[in-house]
């Protein structure tokens, strides 16, 4: 049977690989083989190296390798949200959140949309280029430029610890630290209660006029090309809180893959704040993502957003990993 061979496109990929251990011998002098299951943070023709669970790197020679094969993210394997790895979350929160453009470079995935948020416009940086290291930097650096954009990484951490040395040694400078908190869809929805007393909820599967105007970009009004990223995802919910009259005052986004649910855009207009409609608009998501399946939900929150933290706390939502970005002068 044929090995499968990984390559610089697999990186950041979880996998198992089962090999020969050249430093063991069984009882009859038969070689022993050896298992490791984790992320894929090297390959080369001469060595793999996989980063199990625990933080330790296991070094593989190819040759010696008997078996091997990537392991899906599969929701159904996993006992709970925080037991995901950070490449996988990665790669579901950027298909809840996708660009208007998008271009492959190895292990790499250029993204652009107008300059409306760091996710669209910034570089998902899961595995290594492919090409040489400076080259790379250089063509990242024109394909932002050309789109008037600036070049800006998106580094996982800790996980992308040496991308991130590699990057801030190179000139490129660290700016908007984020959490990526996640939670067991059941456990939170057990955690807080319906709130009868507040306005239903309405969704639909694009952003009314209603919903956009309540939700502010940072302190901006949602921009023109705003509309057309929040609504590029497979299976994307939009929430709406109104009034009597009816006075929009709350909103929310979704975006639901396979097994989880994205949370984005909660916002509460400026006079409705204090009444608990932000936690009413997370729980009707909530709410529809448990209907539809999922078992999980993730969301990004701004470190310096402590408000928007405990709300999410009391929701039962806890730190799975952190990113910054890394952008060029």
């Amino acid at each position: 049977m044929r090995v499968p061979r990984f390559g610089p496109a697999d990186l950041g990929r979880r996998v198992s690989v089962r090999f020969v251990a050249s430093d063991a011998l069984g009882a009859l002098g038969q070689p022993q083989f050896r298992d490791v299951v984790g992320t894929l943070i090297a390959a080369d023709d001469d060595t793999w190296v996989v980063r199990r669970r625990d933080g330790q790197d296991v070094a593989v020679d190819p040759e010696a390798v008997v078996a091997a094969r990537l392991v899906p993210a599969a929701p159904n394997r996993l006992r709970r949200a925080a037991d995901i790895d950070t490449p996988s979350l990665e790669r579901i929160a950027a298909a809840g959140w996708q660009p208007l453009e998008a271009e492959e470079m190895g292990g790499w995935l250029l993204r652009a949309a107008g300059g409306f948020t760091g996710r669209a416009n910034s570089v998902l940086a899961l595995g290594d280029p492919d090409r040489p290291w400076p080259r790379a930097l250089d063509d990242v650096a024109r394909w932002y430029r050309r789109r008037r954009l600036v070049p800006t990484v998106q580094v996982a951490l800790p996980w992308g610890q040496a991308l991130d040395e590699r990057l801030a040694a190179a000139g490129w400078i660290a700016e908007h630290p984020v959490r990526v908190q996640v939670v067991d869809v059941a456990s939170a929805l057990m955690l807080v209660a319906v709130r009868d007393d507040l306005p239903p909820l309405e969704l639909t599967d694009r952003p009314t006029p209603a919903w956009t105007s309540v939700y502010r970009y940072g302190s901006a009004p949602l921009p023109p090309v705003g509309e057309a990223v929040l609504a590029n995802a497979d299976e994307p919910v939009f929430v709406l809180a109104s009034d009597p009259g009816p006075v929009p005052v709350a909103v929310g986004r979704g975006a639901l893959t396979p097994g989880w649910l994205g949370i984005t855009a909660i916002d509460v207009a400026a006079g409705a704040r204090r009444r608990g409609l932000g936690g009413h608009v997370l729980r009707g998501l909530l709410a529809k993502a448990s209907v539809r399946g999922a078992r999980f939900a993730y969301l990004q929150v701004a470190d310096e957003n402590v408000a928007a933290q405990a709300l999410y706390a009391r929701f039962g939502f806890v730190d799975h990993h952190r990113y910054h970005y890394r952008r060029l002068r």
